[in-house]
């Protein structure tokens, strides 16, 4: 009778967290697994750390050279004999029941459901733990599985995934070229090929004390979304909204990594899909003029976003039968993203009107674009005159001027002025267009 899981854990340099997340798999109460530790030419003493278990269900691999995470899980994958493949980070741990629920979970299902994945709970730097609150779709609720992953991803190694063998040799192993987002673009793959459910209950504990992880380096995140973005570019492209989301993204992610030229370019193919995606602007307007100061900012104004969504109180979830029908999460995933709302702008605005550079910014801002954002038109007067201080004072443009100027092509004129409005309201219609 063969195995029924293998559970692999990559681990890169972590000697001292290592040890936590063996110790949880091998307390399981479900017992038919095996355990691969899979360790990615570590320098430290992670080594060390996982001889020192003595239990003939782990088997430790050493890779002679690093490669990434997703070189280390397809080692572990190529070794494996489980029914069942899951994966563990080497710095969270699985509650003892967590192989226990797959097992019932899987035992039920049809074959065509290829994965599963647990709710989580987190443990922040003080030791507290909380439930994440997974307010959004599930498998059950859409029809699109493949869009709703575009559009708000969820279950990756970190929710405990769990895959039938057969699933991997069918849409192949993790992609190599990526040092970031590997889970994102390995389920996206599945998706279009498996159905999927989830386990409410939080079976996995997700350890968000000194996280390095892969995602703090916005280099190597910065050219997993641009494979990503190719990858998924038709699915994307019949979407604007998603189209804006994933060039958003990758554009403020080159920003943070020095590649200005690309970062461009991504957040430009976001404003020609979408010329209404007020992230996009904000973004392009924030770096291209604050320049090598803009990545420091962005990170303090998105510490202090996450702040206060961390502070707020709970919103009950929508209940709709598509993906974008729920109340946007709070989960980890999406608070790591960085984007910049409407109070974040405010804070920007705040911060620049403060600074002692004013009369700078004032000289630079007559060479640069001016984007007036109005959200409605209830003074028919004031409005009017401020069209005409605008005409007088400004050298008004259009968007088509805008996107020629920023894709190399004429270069704007100085005091240029670009008035946008932000919504249907009816009164941009009956007073403003007027």
């Amino acid at each position: 009778m063969g195995t029924r899981f293998s559970v692999i854990i990559p681990v890169y340099n972590r000697e001292e967290l290592v040890g936590r997340a063996i110790r949880s798999v091998l307390a399981q109460s479900y017992r038919d697994f095996e355990l691969l530790v899979v360790d990615d030419a570590s320098t430290d003493r992670t080594a060390a750390v996982v001889q020192s278990f003595d239990d003939s269900r782990l088997s430790y691999i050493r890779l002679p050279e690093n490669g990434g995470n997703a070189v280390a899980r397809n080692a572990g994958v190529r070794r494996a004999r489980g029914e069942l493949i899951t994966f563990l980070d080497s710095d969270d741990e699985f509650l003892p029941g967590f192989l226990a629920g797959m097992e019932a979970t899987f035992s039920k299902l049809d074959p065509q459901i290829g994965f599963v994945w647990a709710g989580i709970e987190t443990v922040d730097a003080k030791g507290d733990r909380a439930p994440v609150d997974e307010d959004g779709w599930t498998p059950e609720t859409v029809t699109d599985r493949y869009l709703a992953f575009l559009t708000r991803f969820r279950g990756g190694t970190d929710h405990g995934l769990t895959i039938r063998r057969e699933c991997i040799e069918k849409v192949g192993l993790f992609d190599e070229r990526l040092r970031a987002a590997v889970d994102t673009d390995f389920v996206l793959r599945l998706v279009q090929q498996y159905d999927c459910r989830a386990i409410p209950e939080p079976l996995v504990v997700v350890h968000e004390d000194g996280r390095d992880r892969v995602r703090r380096n916005t280099r190597h995140k910065a050219a997993a979304y641009d494979i990503i973005i190719e990858k998924h570019r038709e699915k994307l492209r019949a979407h604007p909204r998603l189209w804006a989301k994933f060039h958003y993204k990758a554009g403020w992610l080159h920003y943070h990594a020095g590649n200005r030229a690309q970062a461009r370019g991504h957040l430009l193919r976001a404003l020609r899909r979408m010329p209404s995606h007020a992230k996009s602007w904000t973004a392009l307007l924030l770096f291209e003029t604050v320049g090598r100061f803009g990545p420091g900012l962005h990170r303090r104004l998105a510490t202090r976003r996450r702040s206060k969504k961390e502070r707020a109180p709970a919103r009950t979830p929508l209940r709709g039968t598509g993906a974008g029908t729920h109340a946007a999460p709070r989960n980890r995933r999406e608070r790591d993203e960085g984007a910049m709302s409407a109070g974040m702008r405010r804070s920007l605005d705040t911060f620049l009107s403060r600074s002692p550079a004013q009369p700078l910014f004032r000289w630079r801002a007559s060479h640069r674009l001016v984007v007036l954002a109005y959200h409605d038109v209830q003074d028919a007067a004031n409005f009017a005159r401020q069209v005409e201080y605008l005409a007088g004072e400004m050298h008004p443009v259009s968007l088509d001027e805008v996107l020629t100027a920023l894709s190399g092509g004429r270069p704007l004129p100085r005091r240029a002025v670009l008035v946008t409005f932000d919504d249907g309201d009816r009164t941009v219609l009956d007073v403003g267009l007027p």
